[in-house]
């Protein structure tokens, strides 16, 4: 296609032990815009059957789709940080300015050194990411059952946090969402889409053992009412939820302290979602913030 870069490897069926992939690839200091004028399905940097690579200090605006795209979670172990990205999706909205994929486990040794088909925690932080023209994944798109993701310290605006279709081990922590959206205006989309077919745990929700987390995050909300959170679980059973999904000492800021949470499509006030035992000790406020306070929270995770 026409990736700016990419980074392809080989296994034997899911077996990826004999090495022949990529390893430690360092993508550092580029420029990349004005890709994907005939191949729509083109990144800056697309990585399959590829790990530990590193992705940092990058400009990269107005190409089709996803500006860095993980085909796969083969191995992981990969840092993606101090990367400027905006512009991105102008072809095609289904995807996040980051996006991932990861539809089958991989035998790799790279976590631990023994053959296992559990990856290396891949790392994304201190990214500056703007979603804007047509990012409808949000900044963070893990997307199709991805899996094992550290992605904390970016500062996100215009785009929330989209972890869906059966992942799980994904945690954010200390991210800043400014007037975020995800298909419609939300900062969390955690929707499992295995409900019925039994991939995911009970009630749409990560499997005990394989939790997601969101913690320590800030997210700002333009409208009274917009959503801090859209989940499976069910309002009943705050002890189920928190076994799937950790939320924790989170902010969220809206207009009249009025923000909303969906539960398998179930739509309550975020008062009375913690009225129910959900996420305790995050906190809604109603005194927005300036620009110049928002720009003040970004400042120390970009510079």
């Amino acid at each position: 296609g026409q990736n700016a870069i990419t980074s392809w490897g080989f296994t034997n069926g899911n077996d990826g032990t004999g090495g022949e992939q990529p390893r430690f690839t360092q993508v550092t200091e580029n420029l990349c815009h004005e890709i994907g004028h005939i191949q729509k399905q083109s990144s800056f940097y697309f990585q399959a059957l590829s790990a530990q690579a590193v992705i940092s200090h990058n400009i990269v605006y107005n190409i089709p789709r996803a500006a860095i795209n993980f085909n796969d979670g083969f191995g992981g172990g990969a840092k993606i940080f101090r990367n400027l990205l905006f512009n991105t999706c102008r072809e095609s909205g289904d995807h996040g300015a980051f996006n991932s994929w990861d539809r089958l486990p991989y035998v790799t040794d790279i976590a631990t050194g023994a053959p296992s088909s559990t990856p290396a925690l891949n790392d994304v932080h201190n990214n500056f990411i703007v979603a804007n023209y047509a990012a409808d994944g949000g900044c963070l798109d893990n997307d199709d059952g991805s899996a094992y993701y550290e992605i904390h310290h970016n500062f996100c605006v215009f785009g929330g946090h989209k972890q869906n279709f059966d992942g799980h081990d994904k945690h954010a922590s200390f991210n800043v969402y400014v007037y975020p959206q995800v298909y419609g205006v939300k900062c969390i989309d955690e929707e499992m889409e295995g409900e019925d077919t039994g991939t995911s745990g009970p009630n749409g929700l990560p499997p005990a053992g394989y939790s997601e987390s969101y913690v320590s995050n800030i997210c700002i909300l333009p409208a009274a009412g917009d959503p801090y959170m859209i989940s499976g679980g069910i309002l009943s059973d705050p002890k189920g939820f928190a076994q799937g999904i950790v939320l924790r000492n989170n902010t969220i800021y809206a207009p009249s302290a009025d923000s909303s949470v969906t539960l398998s499509g179930d739509k309550v006030s975020f008062h009375h979602f913690q009225a129910h035992g959900f996420d305790p000790s995050s906190s809604l406020s109603g005194a927005m913030p300036s620009n110049e306070k928002i720009i003040s929270w970004g400042r120390p995770l970009l510079f």
